[in-house]
C-alpha cells in the first residue's frame, strides 16, 4: 500500500514538473519580447535572456512573465526533489 502511494506521488511530481517546465520555457521565450521600448535586448552581452536579470528593463507584462518564470522554476525544482525522494523510497519499500 505504501509503495502504491509513493508511486502515485512520483507520477504526480513528474506531471507537475512537466507542466512547470513548459510554463517556464514559454515564459522565458516571451520575456525578451516584453522589454521596455528602446531597450536593445541583443546588446546585453549577446544573450536576450539577460534582460531577466535586470527588472528595470522590463515592461509591466515583462515583470509578470519574469515572476511567472521564477515561480515555475521553483515548482519544477520542488517537483524534481519530491519525485526523487518518492521514487527512492518506493524503490526501497518494494521487496
Amino acid at each position: 500500500m505504501v509503495a502504491k502511494v509513493l508511486i502515485a506521488l512520483f507520477a504526480l511530481a513528474c506531471a507537475v514538473g512537466a507542466v512547470a517546465w513548459f510554463i517556464l520555457a514559454w515564459s522565458l521565450i516571451r520575456v525578451p519580447f516584453n522589454a521596455k521600448p528602446g531597450v536593445s535586448v541583443w546588446g546585453l552581452r549577446g544573450n536576450p535572456l539577460n534582460v531577466m536579470l535586470k527588472p528595470e528593463l522590463l515592461s509591466t507584462e515583462g515583470l509578470a512573465l519574469r515572476q511567472r518564470a521564477l515561480k515555475a522554476l521553483f515548482f519544477f525544482l520542488v517537483s524534481c526533489l519530491v519525485g526523487l525522494v518518492a521514487g527512492v523510497l518506493a524503490y526501497a519499500v518494494v521487496p
